[in-house]
């Protein structure tokens, strides 16, 4: 105890830092009402306090600030006093049907991503109002991790994002409503889950909030959802800033550069290496001339230089390789 020791008062029991005392014998009761007597042993020699008879005795010692100890015997079992908290509310009903609807059908990683899909889309339209969660760290989090309260204060902030209005929460929250967006919960379409991730980025991650490798993982999930949806690989850059394409098509061009135009072979030049071929002195003096010599000079060099059995493209790029593909394998 921070105020100083509780000790059960028992006969002939010496009390640490004092040396008082306090006898308990049968027959020496106050009263046959009361039991037996205990006192306060304190150098004021205060009055004696009773306890009744069947009941355990404690004595408390509290530090005074004069640096004396005053020691009191309460009776019965000690209680620390309550703070005041906010009275306990009714757990919403969405909240109650949607635990209902988890189903505990084993711990596959499958199940689990059944079970916030169906919760998800349940509470897609939910809207609450209380008081933000704390940083609890869950590793691809679920509704079904957190705690009524923790919930209640998620879908809170969710209403506020809505309504753009950003403030931070703890990461494993954050990740959670890019899961809800991954889903189509709360979307109608893909291409407004990806506008609601752009959004999500330039609110929230632009203002400093969050870790550093979730706009990483943002991006990349966007690019893969991209790909699962159909979404035309032209409309990704709106939402991602970025053409995650480009070099693929850039090395497509110059893999075979007599089925290209001398614009475009000269473009995938430039998304190569830059802007140098462009601040050549060639180009710069006579532009179409400059591009015709780059095109040239790099048609020759794909069809005439190889090395070890490897033509010039593959030496500069090495040679295609297939991978299996395993999308949102991180979310």
């Amino acid at each position: 105890m921070p105020f100083g020791e509780r000790k059960d008062i028992h006969k002939g029991m010496k009390i640490p830092d004092g040396g008082e005392r306090a006898d308990h014998e049968e027959g020496k009761s106050s009263g046959a009402e009361t039991g037996y007597d205990q006192k306060k042993f304190s150098p004021s020699g205060e009055e004696k306090q009773t306890a009744p008879k069947g009941q355990p005795a404690w004595t408390i010692r509290i530090p005074l600030s004069s640096g004396q100890e005053k020691a009191n015997v309460y009776s019965g079992e000690f209680k620390i006093p309550e703070v005041p908290i906010r009275p306990q509310e009714p757990v919403p009903e969405r909240i109650l049907k949607m635990k209902q609807l988890y189903e505990h059908r084993g711990s596959s990683f499958q199940q689990k991503c059944r079970n916030f899909y169906r919760q998800g889309m349940f509470m897609k339209d939910y809207e609450d109002d209380y008081p933000l969660p704390g940083n609890i760290v869950y590793f691809f989090p679920t509704y079904h991790d957190f705690s009524d309260r923790q919930l209640r204060g998620y879908f809170a902030w969710r209403t506020g994002v809505r309504k753009g209005e950003y403030r931070p929460i703890g990461t494993s929250f954050a990740y959670m409503y890019l899961y809800e967006l991954l889903n189509g919960i709360g979307t109608s379409s893909v291409e407004e889950s990806l506008r609601k991730m752009k959004e999500w980025e330039e609110g929230y991650l632009d203002a400093g909030y969050g870790d550093s490798t979730m706009r990483n993982n943002l991006h990349g999930w966007m690019r893969e959802l991209a790909v699962l949806r159909d979404v035309p690989p032209g409309m990704l850059p709106q939402y991602t800033g970025e053409d995650p394409f480009l070099r693929d098509m850039t090395t497509a061009v110059l893999r075979n550069p007599t089925g290209h135009t001398e614009e475009e072979v000269f473009s995938a030049l430039m998304g190569i290496g830059g802007k140098k071929p462009e601040w050549s002195f060639a180009v710069q003096k006579e532009a179409e001339r400059g591009k015709r010599l780059y095109f040239k000079a790099w048609q020759q060099l794909t069809e005439n230089c190889q090395k070890d059995g490897k033509g010039f493209f593959a030496l500069c790029f090495g040679e295609p390789v297939q991978r299996p593909w395993f999308p949102m394998a991180n979310a």
